[in-house]
């Protein structure tokens, strides 16, 4: 067969997506999400680091996966929903699924005491 023959058979209902185009597909979510409510609204649902205390590189990586992680299985809730003493319990849960390496875990669990405790 003539390569280009083979090439023009090609067709999108036989394309497999690799690792980079499912994991677009899994954010879409939030960047819908973003896109549709705004910024105020995710500075609700997950507020920015700049007035919170604590190591800001830190903090702010906890924000990136918190906002990252969370969405690919389901919408992050606002951190401010949930009392600070069910957050240590929701993350036991959740941590494992997301395959998060200590620091992750560590720097997500550090952002979201630090939200908490902002009130």
């Amino acid at each position: 067969m003539n390569p280009m023959s083979k090439a023009a058979s090609f067709s999108a209902s036989t394309f497999s997506p690799g690792v980079a185009e499912r994991r677009c597909l899994r954010l879409a979510p939030l960047l819908l999400l973003g896109a549709i409510t705004g910024c105020a609204n995710l500075e609700t649902l997950a507020p920015s680091v700049a007035k919170l205390k604590g190591d800001h590189s830190s903090l702010e990586a906890g924000r990136r996966i918190y906002l990252g992680q969370c969405a690919t299985c389901h919408v992050a809730e606002p951190i401010h929903d949930y009392p600070a003493s069910r957050w240590p319990g929701i993350l036991d849960d959740m941590v494992p699924k997301t395959k998060l390496d200590p620091s992750q875990e560590r720097d997500v669990r550090a952002y979201i005491a630090a939200v908490c405790r902002q009130n």
